[in-house]
C-alpha cells in the first residue's frame, strides 16, 4: 500500500508504505528540485548570517602603528605633556598594548592627578583616545587607554 500525499507546496510529497499486514507504516518524504534550491538559499543566507555575526561580535582589529599616536612630547594650549607606552599582561597571557597621557613634572598642577580610563569602543583602538586629550589635558586630567583583547 503506497499512499502519495501532495499538497507541502514547492514540490514535495509524503509517501506511506504499509509494513506488512500489520499496522505499522513507513514514511518518507521527497524533496522536488524546488526544494533543493530553496534550501540552497537558506544555506548562503546563514553563511551571510554567520559571516555578519563574526563582524558584529568579533570584528577586525583597528590596524595602526605606534607612530599615528602622535609625538611622546606634545603641546596643548601652550603646556607640555607626554606620552608613556607600556604593555601589560591580562590573566589569559594576552599583552595589551597601553598609553598614558599626562603633563610632564614640572607642568602638574599636583602629584596626584585624576585619570579617565579610555576603552575604546567595538573594532577601534586606543587611537579613539586622541579626540578626548584636548578636552581632558588642559583640565590637569590625565588619560589612559590600552587596546582591549
Amino acid at each position: 500500500f503506497s499512499s502519495p500525499h501532495r499538497g507541502l507546496g514547492l514540490g514535495a510529497a509524503i509517501q506511506l508504505k504499509r509494513l506488512g499486514s500489520g499496522s505499522s507504516f513507513r514514511v518518507g518524504l521527497s524533496c522536488g528540485a524546488a526544494i533543493e534550491t530553496h534550501m540552497s538559499i537558506f544555506g548562503k543566507l546563514n553563511e551571510q548570517y554567520a559571516e555578519l555575526w563574526r563582524a558584529v561580535i568579533r570584528p577586525p582589529r583597528d590596524k595602526y602603528e605606534v607612530e599615528d599616536l602622535g609625538p611622546i612630547i606634545f603641546s596643548i594650549e601652550g603646556r607640555t605633556f607626554q606620552r608613556t607606552d607600556l604593555s601589560l599582561e591580562n590573566e589569559r597571557g594576552q599583552r595589551l598594548e597601553c598609553s598614558h597621557f599626562e603633563p610632564l613634572p614640572w607642568e602638574r598642577a599636583s602629584e596626584k592627578l585624576p585619570c579617565v580610563i579610555y576603552l575604546h569602543g567595538n573594532s577601534s583602538s586606543r587611537l579613539e583616545a586622541i579626540s578626548a586629550l584636548p578636552v581632558l589635558l588642559p583640565l590637569s586630567i590625565t588619560v589612559f587607554c590600552l587596546d582591549c583583547a
